[in-house]
């Protein structure tokens, strides 16, 4: 039992480390996500007050390992949005998380998604 007890107390600081390192790693995760929330909203509050000409704020996406990064290849304005093909902005929604049903118009629910203002033509 001493035996146990040495081998325990000599591993103690690494285990410690170890736990602090988890510990770290998620604080960061959090962190990330928590940032990369806040700048989404904070570009589809100012999305939704744009006009076609107006530059569309880039929307990170907020989950998974892409979270805080811009997908490529967005509209930067919403007249460009109105122009997108139905195929890119369903890559779009795909980077961003969005399930897409067989019946969905991609590019208003694109538009959603980015927080800008959206009519059919």
């Amino acid at each position: 039992m001493k035996q146990v007890e040495e081998k325990l107390s000599q591993h103690k600081p690494a285990i410690i480390q170890s736990m602090k390192d988890e510990i770290e790693v998620k604080v960061q995760e959090v962190v990330k996500k928590q940032l990369a929330e806040v700048q989404s909203l904070a570009a589809r509050v100012y999305n939704a007050a744009t006009t076609p000409g107006d530059i569309l704020a880039p929307v990170p996406v907020t989950e998974g390992a892409a979270a805080g990064t811009v997908p490529a290849n967005l509209p930067t304005t919403v007249f460009e949005l109105k122009q997108l093909g139905d195929n890119e902005a369903r890559a779009a929604l795909i980077a961003y998380g969005v399930h897409i049903d067989p019946n969905d118009r991609p590019r208003k629910k694109l538009a959603v998604t980015l927080g800008a203002p959206y009519t059919e033509q």
